[in-house]
């Protein structure tokens, strides 16, 4: 069996080790990162699975069966492994528009239960000004990726996976540890290894938050503004600005604060109890191709290029990890 040595040690390169050792379960595989939970951009995020922010060249069809892949997949594990339902959840929510859309109706509503429009006197409910013109309220699931990133590792260690902190400089340093197969799931930092001129940084910086008594997520369709709680603290954005940037920006935070008070009065006597940022990868499109290379003293070895989706996907890379892993070992 070829070795793998995965780079990346977050929730899409620890998905994708799950879904090979799922059809190959002999498979000796290597997880290398320069850092791990609870040190990762998923780690920040919301975990909401929710199509955001997709690429242009993406297209709607794939994206519906990643998002019915993610649902089933995250609704099987919550039901069989009780350590694991813990960190996922279901949560309904408002997705708002100041201003209406030329075409309605969520493009991705047969993936969610109970998707209908929103009524007029609903969305006056929590933004008596009338400051929204639209809005469409779904079901969706919640992944709490601190909690969800150690289950997972545990499985994986527990079937002989190994973890490795190490900073990666180039794909070649994984093929000459004796990796034959290479799977690159390094997020905005594939910059770095490959050639790829179409990945960019997305800085988002969050605040969190106290307001217990907020259940259903917002998110300014048209805006910048959300607000997703979490089992026991508030998700409040945020940004997506083209920055690599690792230092807090305190204006941005009053900014972040006053926005999501003005889309949800109701959380103004809420309390911020933390600022955090991450940058997430964007591409035009995401990224899954395989690609052979050989090094410069002539080791051949075969890469797989995985990344450019945002990490609230979740674990939609596992089946087509699993097409991918096919292709690979054939």
């Amino acid at each position: 069996m070829n070795s793998i040595g995965i780079i990346g040690g977050s929730i899409i390169g620890l998905s994708t080790a799950e879904a090979i050792l799922e059809d190959y379960p002999e498979a000796k595989i290597v997880v290398y990162s320069d850092q791990f939970t609870p040190h990762t951009t998923a780690d920040v995020s919301s975990g909401l699975v929710l199509p955001y922010l997709f690429g242009e060249c993406d297209n709607v069809n794939t994206l519906k069966g990643w998002m019915d892949m993610t649902i089933k997949q995250l609704s099987n594990v919550a039901h069989i492994d009780e350590e694991a339902s813990s960190a996922i959840t279901v949560i309904s929510g408002y997705k708002l528009w100041k201003k209406k859309p030329i075409e309605t109706g969520e493009p991705f509503q047969s993936c969610f239960l109970g998707f209908r429009e929103a009524a007029p006197l609903e969305l006056s409910q929590f933004s008596a000004d009338g400051r929204y013109a639209h809005g469409e309220f779904l079901t969706t699931f919640q992944c709490d990726c601190s909690k969800y990133l150690p289950y997972i590792m545990k499985k994986l260690i527990g079937k002989g996976v190994q973890f490795v902190e190490k900073k990666i400089s180039s794909l070649d340093d994984i093929a000459h540890l004796g990796h034959s197969i290479v799977v690159n799931t390094t997020g905005f930092y594939a910059h770095l290894l490959t050639d790829d001129k179409e990945i960019r940084p997305y800085k988002g910086q969050i605040l969190i938050a106290k307001a217990p008594w907020v259940k259903h997520f917002f998110i300014e369709v048209d805006g910048d503004s959300y607000i997703i709680p979490k089992s026991d603290y508030l998700v409040v954005g945020g940004t997506h600005d083209a920055d690599t940037s690792s230092i807090l920006n305190k204006s941005t935070s009053i900014k972040i604060w006053k926005e999501a008070c003005e889309m949800l009065p109701g959380i103004r006597t809420g309390t911020v109890i933390g600022e955090r940022l991450g940058i997430r990868p964007g591409r035009s499109s995401v990224r899954m191709e395989l690609e052979h290379r050989r090094t410069k003293c002539g080791k051949d070895y075969t890469v797989l290029h995985h990344y450019g989706q945002w990490p609230c996907r979740v674990r939609s890379i596992c089946a087509l990890g699993k097409r991918k892993s096919s292709i690979i070992f054939a």
